[in-house]
């Protein structure tokens, strides 16, 4: 492909199919087979797809965060054109990034099988990977145009301070 203005990072679209594989069908077809099995001594590779209290970390435990990496390590690659002045940051580029995080937030409601059901009581506004990919993808799109590296990094400071002291006031510190 001549024109490297549209070329995908391949890296990153195996990682995605990697981490989506993992998700839908590694992990139901291995746990089910495993299961059948009924072998006790498969029971530590089958706690491994699944997620856990926090007494430790499984391999499971990395579906979540990838996903929010890849979603991240994407925004310089979309919109750096914005960042350098080769399209202008204006109303297409917020309606952009805007219609991208309603997207993503309310198929993250979808997802949680609760906002079709019309039920308020199992309806929660946030509650889901879909959601927290939503909320990191506009803040970080924002920034990353809108700011140097040094505001990125004061402003990556202070949202993780304000992360920790929501979990201390009002988890009462227990971050499980």
């Amino acid at each position: 492909m001549a024109d490297n203005e549209n070329q995908r990072l391949a890296s990153l679209d195996l990682l995605r199919g990697f981490d989506l594989f993992l998700l839908l069908m590694f992990q139901p077809i291995l746990v089910q087979i495993l299961t059948t099995c009924n072998n006790p001594s498969l029971q530590g590779v089958i706690h491994q797809f699944e997620h856990t209290e926090w007494h430790g970390f499984t391999f499971w435990d990395i579906i979540m965060p990838l996903f929010m990496f890849m979603s991240g390590i994407t925004i310089p690659f979309a919109l750096s054109k914005y960042k350098d002045g080769r399209l202008p940051v204006d109303g297409k580029f917020y309606w952009k990034i805007t219609k991208r995080f309603i997207i993503l937030f309310v198929l993250g409601w979808i997802v949680q099988g609760n906002l079709l059901a019309l039920d308020p009581h199992n309806f929660y506004i946030y509650d889901n990977t879909l959601q927290s990919i939503a909320v990191g993808y506009i803040v970080a799109a924002f920034l990353f145009v809108r700011c140097s590296i040094k505001w990125q990094m004061v402003w990556c400071a202070l949202f993780f301070i304000l992360y920790i002291a929501v979990f201390a006031v009002f988890g009462h510190s227990d971050y499980t």
